[in-house]
Formats: structure tokens, C-alpha cells, sequence
């Protein structure tokens, strides 16, 4: 696929996290397969958040809880995401499994229709 081939990263993935422990894995469970970057955004967890979230392969990156709007607007101003879809997520938030294979299905068309659009190196065959 010409998306995977150019190195565009379909949907980026952000989860506010503070002592989440309990939840974040069913949460990150419930995107895999998705074409995704995943970065966890921690509030200072001192539970186990923050081992979960790296070893299921998420960046993890700490900044001080202001409010929700705040951490959000502070990952898209400062975090460096590839994504041409973002999608913003508590880790006490889960994608339905019907969500999940939607977005693996529309992902890529949408890359796709990008890319003939937009992309001026060639890669829209």
C-alpha cells in the first residue's frame, strides 16, 4: 500500500492518563490493529501507568495536569505527531471492536485519497 510505502502514519493516537492502571490496558487493547501511533500523556501516575503504557509500545511523555482541554491542547502544540487523524482517548475509554475494524478499513482510503490529492512525490500509484 502507497500510504505504508511513503512512511505516512495513518492516526495518531493520544490518551490522558493519571493512575490508570486499572484501565489503561483494556483501552490499548481495544485499538490494536488500528494504523497507529500511540502516545500516552501521564499526569504524574504513581501506580503502574506509566510501565503499562511502555510496554505495550506507547511513547509516554509527563506534563502537569491543568485541565483536560489543557493536556489536549498541550500534546497537539507540543508533541511531535505524525498522524493525519488524531483521535483522543481516557484510558478508561474503549473502542467497540466494530469502531476498531471500521477505522483499520477507512484509514488507508482515506491515506489514499490524500495522497492523489495532495502528494507531489510521486507515490500515488
Amino acid at each position: 500500500m502507497c500510504a505504508a510505502e511513503c512512511g505516512r502514519t495513518l492516526l495518531s493516537l493520544v490518551i490522558l492518563t493519571y493512575n490508570e492502571e486499572l484501565n489503561l490496558s483494556a483501552c490499548l487493547e481495544s485499538v490494536q490493529g488500528l494504523p497507529c501511533e500511540i502516545c500516552v500523556v501521564d499526569s504524574g501516575s504513581t501506580d503502574g501507568t506509566v510501565k503499562i503504557a511502555q510496554d505495550m509500545g506507547c511513547q509516554v511523555v509527563y506534563h502537569a495536569f491543568q485541565t483536560q482541554a489543557q493536556q489536549l491542547n498541550w500534546a497537539l502544540e507540543h508533541l511531535p505527531l505524525q498522524g493525519d487523524w488524531i483521535l483522543r482517548l481516557d484510558a478508561d475509554e474503549r473502542l467497540t471492536p466494530e469502531l476498531t475494524q471500521e477505522l483499520s478499513t477507512v484509514l488507508p482510503l482515506s491515506a489514499l485519497t490524500l495522497l492523489v490529492f495532495t502528494s507531489s512525490d510521486g507515490c500515488t500509484s
